[in-house]
């Protein structure tokens, strides 16, 4: 678990470093269109990848507290393990990963973690939801170009994809904030079970 936590800080450093980056190239020349580019894709790239560690942690957190796994369902763990099972024709178990689309994955991603919080809840009710919305099309656009002008971002768009990433960070912090209170909250109720037993 260990190593894991370390990949995953030095991942969000990496990442963190990148989109610091890359807004100092556009602060410097900020009508790149390169630089547009290369912005939206490394947020993309850390929003992606927090989701991913958003859900390894909270398998990690059913694992190691087996009466935490009834508030998920079979559905639930297999899609926070991004796997999906069916049968091949002799009747044997087959896995294969899944993708799972952008919007639904961040979604799904912040309620299971949610369940080890306390009553946090995603805000989709926003302009920063709405923003990260229109950010994801931007960026499947610029991903997948069919025309030269599907390269271009405006000044708009720029602006929605950074207030997509603002949006982001301060969901994630707010659930990081209330998860950390549920944990101390849990650790205050298992001293009370603790001092308990030992007066019986």
């Amino acid at each position: 678990m260990t190593k894991t936590r370390d990949e995953s800080k030095r991942m969000f450093e990496l990442l963190k470093e990148e989109i610091s980056e890359v807004a100092k190239r556009l602060r410097k020349d900020p009508k790149s269109q390169c630089w547009r580019r290369i912005f939206v894709r490394s947020v993309f790239s850390m929003i992606e990848s927090e989701c991913y560690r958003l859900k390894e942690n909270t398998l990690s957190l059913i694992r190691k507290n087996s009466f935490e796994r009834n508030k998920f369902s079979p559905g639930d763990i297999s899609l926070l393990e991004e796997k999906a099972y069916s049968l091949d024709n002799k009747g044997r178990i087959e896995e294969k990963s899944i993708h799972l689309k952008t919007e639904s994955n961040l979604r799904f991603a912040f309620s299971s973690a949610a369940k080890f919080s306390l009553d946090f809840k995603l805000d989709v009710s926003d302009t920063g939801w709405e923003s990260f919305k229109k950010a994801i099309k931007i960026r499947h656009r610029v991903t997948h170009p069919k025309k030269i002008s599907d390269l271009s971002i405006s000044d708009e768009e720029k602006d929605s994809v950074k207030k997509a990433f603002l949006w982001f960070i301060d969901s994630f912090k707010s659930l990081k904030i209330s998860q950390s209170k549920y944990h101390a909250k849990k650790a205050g109720n298992l001293k009370e079970l603790i001092k308990e037993i030992d007066g019986w």
